[in-house]
């Protein structure tokens, strides 16, 4: 397989990464705004809505694995970790505080900081799962890893699993993407 090189100078910041998330950044923003009168959304609003859904997520994890570098469990903890589980805290005492959960906190009121969680978890496996596969057949383990994650005996209600297990093919791709396109 060729590689294809955009040449930089060593070192040099290349934006239009930096463009891409601020991008993807402001629409994760915007749809999570929306999402709260989705029932009062016109029908093109609906539709943009899911349009924007549909690629914004997995094109931010398949950037994040272009981007994967084989780090420390104490750098993972703190870049990763710490803010998700703080995050999280805070998160859930403001619904409490504002009402949000009437009923108490249960593994179905959500977990807003998945995606923090999921690139802590990626970056525990992947390296793992590198020492043993290539990255073709890493991607073929997390298809199947989504696959499974699809029956219905599998609970999502745990730390939003079943779609942390699903971008991780997202994920694997943008590793593989590195070795044929090096920007």
């Amino acid at each position: 397989m060729e590689c294809v090189i955009i040449s930089m100078e060593q070192g040099s910041r290349i934006y239009l990464w930096d463009n891409l998330k601020v991008v993807l950044m402001v629409m994760v923003v915007i749809t999570h705004c929306v999402n709260v009168y989705q029932l009062q959304m016109e029908y093109w609003i609906q539709f943009l809505w899911i349009f924007i859904m549909t690629f914004t997520m997995p094109l931010f994890t398949l950037i994040s694995g272009y981007f994967y570098k084989e780090r420390s469990i104490s750098y993972l903890i703190e870049r990763f970790l710490y803010p998700c589980i703080i995050f999280s805290i805070v998160n859930y005492l403001v619904g409490i505080l504002s009402g949000a959960y009437p009923n108490g906190i249960s593994p179905k009121s959500g977990f807003a900081m998945w995606y923090l969680w999921a690139l802590f978890i990626y970056n525990i496996i992947t390296p793992v799962f590198l020492k043993k596969y290539d990255e073709k057949k890493l991607i073929f383990i997390a298809m199947a890893m989504t696959f499974i994650c699809g029956f219905k005996f599998i609970s999502n209600n745990i730390l939003d699993s079943c779609r942390v297990v699903s971008f991780y093919v997202f994920f694997t791709l943008g590793i593989f993407l590195k070795k044929i396109i090096y920007v």
